[in-house]
């Protein structure tokens, strides 16, 4: 594993836990490695995905255990509702972004990741300070307690919104749950689990790419990228607990602007 590599394995593991965008920050790595980081898109994911499951074991057991329910006609149980709650949540994202893999729609220039990264950024940030706006009965719950049906159909939207170069996938769903009124580490664990369903369905799509990495790569990059993720989806959730989301708003912005002034100046 070269240099190259490993650094596309640090980016995806940092901001993959982090509402700042993977796809951009590789996208935008592109114009400095030696490596195409599509390439690698099916191993990088895998890694992300395995830090996010092994970061929630109880949460994906209850998960397992409400798809068997489902299947047993047991809906009415708590697993079978919350599985309902994701798949709802989740399922805006898997098709449209089944949609764009079919017909390749998606673009990735670095103008709109710029631009997308403020704009997201700034919305993310106004979410964060002024929460509840959709719904501020959840306010103070701290829970999942509060959660209507219609929650999953703002959520959903929010996470289609990732589709957009530079969004963040992360932002957009925590937007959307703190504009229903999640406590920020609520919101953030919502993100992770809609993660997981989300990335899972991509994966199936690119399982056919392994072949063009070779297995010994796929498995070098998915360990590397997990090892890397895994410390940071708790450690976000810990800091989430402190701190506001300003950080990141900060970053987000910084990102965006000097991303539009280098096209500006030509330096790409």
């Amino acid at each position: 594993m070269d240099f190259s590599l490993f650094l596309l394995c640090l980016i995806q593991g940092i901001t993959e836990a982090f509402p700042v965008s993977s796809s951009g920050h590789l996208a935008f790595l592109t114009l400095f490695l030696k490596v195409d980081p599509t390439l690698f898109d099916t191993a990088l994911h895998a890694g992300t995905l395995l830090a996010f499951m092994t970061s929630f074991p109880g949460q994906v057991q209850q998960l397992f255990i409400g798809g068997y329910d489902i299947m047993c006609g047991k809906i009415h149980t708590l697993p079978a509702q919350k599985w309902i709650f994701l798949a709802l949540a989740t399922t805006p994202a898997i098709l449209i972004g089944a949609l764009l893999h079919i017909f390749h729609l998606r673009s990735a220039s670095l103008f709109w990741m710029g631009f997308n990264s403020i704009i997201f950024g700034f919305f993310m940030g106004w979410a964060d300070r002024y929460p509840g706006i959709f719904h501020p009965g959840t306010l103070g719950s701290g829970t999942h307690g509060s959660q209507r049906w219609w929650h999953s159909l703002v959520l959903g939207v929010g996470q289609v919104f990732a589709f957009f170069p530079g969004a963040s996938r992360m932002g957009t769903c925590l937007t959307a749950a703190r504009c229903l009124g999640y406590s920020r580490p609520k919101a953030f664990e919502a993100s992770f689990l809609m993660g997981i369903a989300c990335i899972s369905s991509a994966l199936v799509l690119k399982v056919k790419d392994i072949a063009a990495i070779g297995w010994k790569n796929f498995i070098l990059t998915t360990l590397l990228s997990f090892v890397i993720c895994f410390p940071l989806v708790k450690g976000v959730i810990a800091f989430s607990k402190k701190y506001s989301l300003i950080p990141f708003v900060l970053y987000r912005l910084g990102l965006g602007i000097l991303i539009l002034w280098a096209l500006y100046k030509g330096w790409f």
